[in-house]
């Protein structure tokens, strides 16, 4: 597998093969049959007349199923080889600064100050560190961000270095830019130690990690949070860094996002529930209150973990849990989550892969989850 479309890394896990393109820094997952194609094609440099005739030959497949396969491989790794990278900001840019609203937070015994240029650009960042807002003054130990939007783009900038820009639309990547520097600055670490930073609430049971994932919506922010009332720790919403020296996850103090349908049944199991302010994002999520993670959760610790639970909240339905193939998370883990493009972070990426165990649930009745969670060996 010489072509020069070939992936850098293919790896067997369970039933499933899983490959990594190192351009796009893209992860697939094809079952024996398909990688046997893949290899085929690759084994002979995309020569189609070639690729039809072995694989009818060795499949006895038609020349028009052929041709799809032909046609669906060759757009596939042609777009496996597209470049992920995206331009550090320069200097040079324009940035211009705005100091209009500047909130001070401590984190991990440091103090962050973060400037925005207008209320709506603090929404995209404040309402999940408010709980960590103090009234000190800054110091010269401090670090500071600025987050400003002119001309329809985003502008991170930590301590005088623009680090990102981003357009209006793709804000999730400020988010996620802002979040891995943040990361570094509480752990004393630099980005390119990070393997990645997943789109998942995590809680930690016995000193392991169990990651749960999900679509947004699907209950997985209202499932931590009841845990936690019972008293499990949780280490992240939403996003949960991963260490890539020892793939184990570590806290990021964001609060828990808890949606308005979700009030009723949490408000009895937090004395000052009631107390937190409501903050409606955007007509979609409506009201949404941000409940503190626990305050005991070192930020330097980081916990193994080799359980990753799917949820999925339904109306009316009966609690279902069971175990699952590996690729019932991969498409709503990889493509959720940034993953480092380095080679070895990738490699590693495989390595934990292979111990992860996969469930998924289903449930309506969250009063049904606690002996649920309970029965997950680690």
């Amino acid at each position: 597998m010489d072509f020069n479309y070939a992936p850098k890394y293919i790896r067997e896990i369970g039933k499933i093969n899983v490959l990594w393109f190192e351009p796009s820094n893209t992860y697939i997952a094809l079952n024996d049959v398909l990688l046997d194609f893949m290899k085929i094609y690759l084994d002979n440099q995309g020569d189609k007349t070639k690729f039809q005739t072995q694989l009818s030959s060795k499949y006895g497949i038609s020349e028009d199923t052929i041709t799809t396969y032909y046609e669906d491989l060759t757009h596939l790794l042609k777009t496996c080889q597209v470049s992920s990278f995206r331009a550090e900001a320069s200097n040079q840019e324009i940035l211009v600064k705005s100091t209009c609203i500047s909130n001070t937070y401590i984190i991990n015994d440091k103090l962050i100050q973060i400037n925005y240029s207008s209320e709506g650009v603090k929404l995209l960042v404040h309402p999940q560190l408010a709980h960590l807002e103090t009234n000190k003054s800054t110091d010269t130990h401090s670090i500071t961000y600025d987050i400003i939007l002119n001309e329809e783009k985003l502008y991170l900038q930590k301590d005088d270095e623009l680090i990102g820009v981003f357009p209006k639309e793709e804000f999730h990547l400020l988010q996620g830019k802002f979040a891995i520097s943040l990361i570094c600055v509480l752990t004393n670490t630099d980005e390119k130690d990070w393997l990645g930073t997943f789109h998942a609430s995590t809680i930690v049971k016995n000193d392991k990690a169990i990651m749960l994932i999900g679509d947004s919506g699907n209950g997985k922010s209202t499932l931590a949070a009841f845990l936690m009332a019972s008293g499990y720790k949780v280490i992240a919403d939403d996003l949960t860094p991963m260490l890539g020296s020892n793939q184990s996850l570590y806290a990021y103090p964001t609060s828990i996002s808890i949606k308005e349908g979700a009030f009723p049944l949490l408000e009895p199991l937090y004395n000052d529930f009631k107390n937190y302010s409501s903050i409606t994002l955007n007509k979609n999520k409506g009201n949404v209150k941000y409940l503190p993670l626990n305050k005991d959760v070192s930020m330097n610790i980081g916990f193994p973990c080799h359980t990753v639970v799917h949820v999925t909240y339904e109306k009316n339905v009966a609690t279902k849990f069971e175990k699952i193939p590996l690729e019932g998370i991969l498409q709503t883990l990889i493509p959720d989550s940034w993953l480092s493009p380095n080679p070895k972070h990738a490699s590693n990426f495989l390595d934990w892969l292979e111990t992860i165990t996969a469930y998924s649930l289903t449930y309506s009745d969250i009063e049904e989850i606690l002996p649920v969670i309970e029965s997950i060996k680690d």
